[in-house]
């Protein structure tokens, strides 16, 4: 099996993966647990990762690339730029801290991803 930093829309269809539950959804504000379902690229430098949180609650979060530190140029990140969310290291099944809060405007901000656990495995 290969492992991908990301798929593509047209592979998460046709792996059975609705996005459509996760968009458009007002995130939790502060620190919440949710499982990553899985990683879209995005059009922009971006990769759009699904998320379960522990409520059972779907949402969907964008990295995208940094442009300073450790990571700059290549790093798909949440605003801390500390965990690079394109990594083949990163994958479906895992168990993350998301703190997520929103700007003056309202619109969402990922502040930072920590990862929590071992991948979940189902069945």
């Amino acid at each position: 099996m290969t492992i991908r930093r990301a798929h593509s829309r047209k592979q998460l269809l046709e792996l059975g993966f609705d996005t459509y539950p996760y968009i458009r959804k007002p995130l939790p504000e502060g620190e919440w647990l949710g499982i990553l379902e899985a990683k879209q690229w995005g059009k922009c430098h971006n990769i759009f990762c699904f998320f379960t949180a522990d409520s059972g609650e779907h949402y969907m979060l964008c990295a995208f690339m940094t442009h300073k530190g450790v990571g700059k140029g290549s790093w798909y990140t949440p605003q801390d730029g500390g965990l690079d969310l394109s990594g083949s290291t990163i994958q479906p099944g895992q168990k993350f801290m998301l703190i997520t809060s929103t700007n003056a405007k309202g619109n969402p901000l990922w502040k930072r991803a920590i990862l929590y656990a071992a991948p979940v495995h189902y069945g």
